[in-house]
């Protein structure tokens, strides 16, 4: 499930497809979707008593990210990115300066 400010958007099959990363014109990730997990929740929780053991915790401004299509990326100022999910079509967007 996606949500998006409140709004939920759920994709049952869909996740299995196969997702691309481009970047200012270069492929960085191709893959298949999936949750080893079952369901995000389960590797939040796992994180969260994880670090609490740690004596570190998730604090604001920690980026969590309970799965993802190609990985966790950075893109600097000004890339252009495309996101490609097949299926479900395609998002691009240009990282300003905010």
């Amino acid at each position: 499930m996606i949500v998006l400010s409140g709004a939920s958007l759920v994709l049952p099959d869909r996740i299995l497809s196969p997702g691309t990363l481009i970047i200012d014109g270069n492929r960085i990730a191709e893959r298949i979707g999936g949750n080893t997990a079952g369901h995000p929740m389960r590797t939040l929780i796992w994180l969260a008593n994880h670090t609490s053991r740690l004596a570190l915790g998730i604090k604001a401004g920690d980026i969590v990210t309970t799965g993802s299509h190609t990985g966790l990326v950075f893109a600097g100022q000004g890339s252009r990115v495309v996101a490609r999910v097949a299926e479900l079509g395609e998002a691009n967007l240009i990282l300003s300066e905010v």
